[in-house]
């Protein structure tokens, strides 16, 4: 077999990633429904370096209250995601609030003022940033 042909058929041996929308669908939903335990079980066997995975894994372990695995989870895909998508504000939202949730409030400043740019007429979100400029001085 020639060098070309070796290539070829290592080529195609390589099976594609499978396609993980069905399994974020199904994910989002369960969190939709107020059920982020299941959610979180639909998403462990999937890729989290897809930052779609992590960030709706992310999304659900906030919503239990873990806002420890919330921040490492949506910190490095934060900035990964499409601009101005929804997936995008949501992971700034929620990074935001488990920051600040976590006690780490000077590095939640950014992520809720990015949010703030889009939700600027949400009373709660204005709120939990003015505690946090007002904590931090």
């Amino acid at each position: 077999m020639t060098n070309l042909a070796l290539v070829l058929v290592a080529a195609l041996s390589v099976s594609p990633p499978a396609d993980v929308a069905p399994a974020l669908a199904e994910a989002r939903a369960l969190l939709n429904r107020g059920q982020p335990a299941a959610a979180i079980q639909k998403l462990l066997p999937l890729d989290r370096e897809d930052p779609r995975v992590a960030q709706l894994l992310g999304v659900a372990y906030y919503q239990t209250d873990d806002h420890v695995r919330a921040i490492e989870l949506l910190t490095p895909v934060a900035g990964k995601l499409e601009a101005g998508s929804p997936e995008q504000r949501e992971a700034e939202q929620v990074l935001g609030l488990a920051l600040y949730l976590a006690g780490k409030l000077p590095e939640s400043i950014p992520h809720l003022e990015k949010t703030r740019a889009w939700a600027a007429d949400n009373i709660e979100l204005l709120n939990v940033l003015g505690n946090a400029y007002v904590q931090t001085r």
